[in-house]
């Protein structure tokens, strides 16, 4: 109830757009107990982008694929136990989640039933939730419900960076781009997840010419980094080549553009949560689940290339192609043209 003040866990390790889309519900745990305490488990990927959050007291920074190496049992158990922790909540639904739970020794574990839930996550936790939302998001909400929290609406609120922030600007004014711009980002986990380069090119030019908005095309690794060249090249000089950025500098560098365009990974949440309109491209994931959060975004999906997780994730991107670039391009006109109107 409001007033009284729990310590409570959250075990979200990974990836980086599923931790963005956890934290409204650590912003609506904060404005029902404002008095607790309230720590997050979390590989350190993602640590640096929850470092500084309005809504949390510590961050937990857990090795990855911890579960990999026996001593670290005891020494989570011993670091988790000490914190007393009275709720603990498993909004991933996997084993290293539900385990972070259990060592904490919380006496309340909260998470999924499955298919939700998977691996043995549903044995560590005590008390299960049968979600009824089909977004991520707001899925994860609904954990809340054990606690008595319902109808929670989703809010997100990512740190303001000042250092990162500042850095970004200083860029953007050597590039004379002020705020006229769009972010690109061809990047994604799977091959399976990718568009073709060409064709990002192509949208690109559309941007510059319809819009007046240069592309900026971002990347993470080196891999990345070729794909975006390889835009950049064919962009007729419409779009440029992103400066190398962390986490927090590439949603500095998201939070002033006018529109976003890429896959479901993690940049189209974290711009999604900095209010920037999204096109976001799907194929082997369901957009309504797992797409940008928000009314604001426009989700593409030609067909869903489905099977089991190892089955898409070593797919081709054949249902990826299948959404042509006068799809995206349309997409992108809707939005920013909604955008012209509603600012006049």
């Amino acid at each position: 109830m409001p007033g009284e003040s729990p310590r409570i866990l959250i075990t979200r390790l990974s990836a980086i757009g599923d931790c963005i889309v956890t934290t409204p519900m650590l912003l609506k745990l904060r404005e029902y107990y404002p008095s607790a305490f309230i720590a997050w488990a979390v590989e350190p990927a993602a640590a640096q982008l929850l470092a500084g959050h309005e809504g949390l007291d510590e961050i937990i920074e857990i090795p990855r694929k911890w579960m990999k190496k026996l001593g670290n049992y005891t020494q989570l158990r011993q670091k988790l136990r000490s914190y007393e922790f009275d709720i603990a909540f498993d909004p991933q639904g996997l084993t290293k989640s539900a385990a972070l739970s259990w060592l904490s020794g919380a006496p309340r574990r909260i998470g999924f039933r499955p298919p939700q839930s998977r691996e043995i996550s549903h044995w560590l936790n005590n008390e299960l939730i049968d979600p009824t939302h089909s977004h991520i998001t707001k899925r994860q909400l609904e954990l809340l419900r054990a606690v008595d929290i319902d109808d929670c609406e989703v809010n997100f609120s990512l740190p303001l960076y000042e250092e990162s922030q500042a850095e970004i600007d200083s860029w953007l004014a050597d590039q004379q781009l002020a705020d006229d711009y769009a972010v690109i980002n061809p990047g994604a986990g799977w091959q399976s997840r990718m568009w073709d380069m060409e064709r990002y090119a192509t949208v690109a030019r559309f941007l510059k010419q319809r819009f007046g908005l240069t592309s900026i095309v971002s990347w993470g690794n080196d891999q990345e980094r070729l794909h975006a060249e390889a835009i950049v090249a064919s962009s007729a000089g419409d779009a440029v080549l992103a400066p190398p950025t962390s986490l927090r500098e590439l949603a500095s560098l998201l939070r002033t553009s006018k529109i976003y365009l890429g896959s479901d990974t993690g940049p189209t949440h974290m711009a999604a949560a900095t209010s920037v309109p999204c096109v976001c491209i799907c194929g082997t994931t369901r957009g309504e689940y797992s797409g940008p959060y928000g009314d604001s975004n426009i989700i593409l999906q030609a067909y869903y290339q489905g099977g089991s997780t190892r089955k898409r994730r070593r797919a081709d991107n054949e249902a990826m192609l299948a959404i042509t670039v006068d799809t995206v391009s349309e997409a992108c006109y809707r939005i920013l043209t909604y955008k012209q109107v509603n600012a006049a």
